[in-house]
């Protein structure tokens, strides 16, 4: 890919970034300058199948075009789409297999499906794998961390992805998908006799919170990737990870509430603000991990 071409494409992936994602846009900012490109190509190239599965209607046929020019791309034809190209591009820079991406399409083309309940969480944390893990995977290819930190990247992008599916449960509920195991019940509960008013459901908010207790053992084990990371790339993924914690916090604090209420995002400067508050915190050159957990707390207050 061309430099001209990579400029052009840059510019079109910031805000394609920036647009989507204020936790991870603005905490990706405590990265260089080079790092921080091909992260936002690689979070463009998600996002962009992300919405086509997420539109309504489900945009199909530009989903299985998307995919039929990536696996031709693989096979040496040249991709006439930029984003494509710079995938390709991305992959051959960091070594990242095509494997990991045809995991990510799969569990994108899940999605496509007029509705569907995942029943279990084994069958859910398949489908993470392909749209969460394998994330986790390829930014840690992107930022040269070693191959033994895989797996702890993983158990993040897991625990991350859980704790969207708990913000989120209403809006997917609305478009007929039920990503949290066991939840159908209850979902039906809240629609059919709970308003606006905000009333308790004692039952509701403790599947809520035992379900978020589920995404903080993953995190908790996940912890353990720091000790692999230089602590400059430790800094935006932990400001990250923190975000996240504050969305799990907010749906902990009133799970009933949560489900009526618009998604709780974090503000901009709250990540900034975050992550110059990481770096002052931690100026070591590794982490401890006991005292990061305790970082990691859910409260009713």
């Amino acid at each position: 890919m061309t430099s001209s071409i990579h400029k052009e494409l840059l510019q079109i992936t910031n805000a394609i970034f920036f647009k989507g994602s204020t936790t991870y846009s603005f905490s990706s900012l405590f990265f260089s300058r080079d790092k921080f490109k091909w992260i936002s190509l690689f979070y463009a190239f998600v996002r962009v199948i992300d919405n086509l599965v997420d539109e309504r209607p489900v945009q199909s046929e530009a989903f299985y075009q998307f995919k039929k020019d990536y696996i031709l791309s693989q096979n040496g034809k040249k991709s006439t789409l930029a984003l494509i190209s710079g995938i390709c591009a991305l992959q051959k820079r960091f070594g990242i297999d095509a494997s990991y991406i045809l995991s990510f399409l799969d569990s994108m083309e899940f999605d496509l499906q007029p509705s569907f309940v995942i029943s279990s969480i084994e069958k859910c944390i398949t489908y993470m794998y392909g749209s969460a893990e394998i994330i986790g995977i390829i930014m840690s290819k992107i930022i040269g961390v070693p191959p033994e930190s895989f797996a702890y990247a993983r158990l993040i992008g897991r625990s991350m992805q859980y704790v969207n599916f708990l913000r989120d449960i209403r809006e997917d509920y609305a478009i007929g998908r039920v990503y949290i195991p066991n939840s159908h019940a209850y979902i039906k509960k809240l629609d059919k006799e709970y308003s606006a008013c905000y009333p308790k459901y004692p039952e509701y908010d403790e599947f809520v919170r035992n379900e978020l207790m589920r995404s903080l053992g993953w995190l908790y084990e996940g912890l353990y990737g720091f000790c692999y990371m230089p602590r400059s790339y430790a800094i935006p993924i932990l400001t990250a990870t923190m975000m996240y914690h504050r969305i799990a916090q907010e749906v902990f604090k009133s799970p009933t509430i949560s489900y009526y209420k618009p998604k709780f995002r974090p503000k901009k400067i709250e990540v900034l603000l975050k992550g110059f508050q990481t770096i002052l915190t931690y100026q070591e050159s590794r982490f401890d991990i006991h005292s990061l957990k305790r970082k990691f707390i859910f409260t009713l207050d």
